[in-house]
């Protein structure tokens, strides 16, 4: 959660969770809880953006993600998932993106395989990701 809570401390770091729900209230309720934690220190910062897509299918959050590069210019992605064909689903983007001579830096991985790579999220139990602009 360090890294996480910094990310949303810097104004150059744009973060969005990206959920299969159908509705954000639960995701904005369980990162508010955990931003309120005293062990966490993220009191007063706010809740990221929160995208409830209302489907599960993997091209649905490769397409969002695809949309934010190509409309809001961003050049660097950072995804974390816990369902493997999501991960694959934005990893193709990376291909994509490089056929088409643009150039995306995309991170993409599996919850479990981020637990040994990324602690601080380890307490982390919804669908993420994380956008990094201007880099």
């Amino acid at each position: 959660w360090v890294d996480f809570v910094e990310s949303l401390r810097n104004k150059d770091i744009e973060v969005i969770i990206l959920t299969a729900r159908s509705a954000d209230k639960p995701v904005q309720e369980f990162i508010r809880q955990k931003l309120d934690d005293p062990d966490i220190d993220g009191a007063g910062l706010e809740v990221p953006h929160i995208k409830a897509l209302g489907n599960s299918d993997p091209l649905k959050k490769s397409a969002y993600i695809k949309d934010m590069v190509v409309e809001q210019g961003f050049t660097v992605v950072r995804f974390w998932d816990d369902s493997e064909k999501n991960v694959v689903a934005v990893r193709a983007l990376a291909a994509e993106f490089e056929s088409e001579g643009m150039h995306v830096d995309i991170e993409a991985e599996e919850v479990a395989e981020s637990y040994q790579r990324a602690s601080s999220f380890r307490d982390m139990t919804r669908d993420f990701l994380y956008k990094l602009s201007g880099f």
